[in-house]
């Protein structure tokens, strides 16, 4: 009697999780009420994220915090300090390359924010 071997699609395509994800793509900063709200779209592969902020542009960037979603709130950003955040998705295999970066400074208490 002949074997049959069945290769599912989860066998087949295995290998391709053992890289580690593509950088995030998307991400959006909104100041707010003593912190700064960020979002940002799914990285393919990924199971986690790093955010990381710097008070200089395109460097100096330093662990802020981890999340498990596409969203994190900073809320040890103080007023009045512009801040550069980057993000990258994490999986069991390593960590992607940083996302683009933004830019975002939390305005003193009473600003009106106008979004455009």
């Amino acid at each position: 009697m002949k074997q049959r071997w069945a290769v599912t699609w989860r066998d087949k395509y295995r290998i391709a999780a053992a890289y580690p994800p593509v950088a995030p793509t998307g991400l959006a900063g909104t100041p707010g009420v003593m912190q700064i709200s960020l979002s940002w779209l799914p990285a393919f592969d990924a199971t986690g994220y790093n955010v990381w902020r710097s008070t200089t542009r395109g460097s100096g960037y330093v662990l802020n915090g981890a999340a498990s979603t596409t969203a994190y709130t900073d809320n040890s950003a103080r007023i009045g300090i512009k801040y550069f955040y980057v993000v990258s998705a994490t999986n069991t295999w390593g960590e992607s390359a940083n996302s683009q970066e933004i830019e975002a400074i939390m305005p003193p208490p009473g600003t009106v924010i106008k979004i455009r």
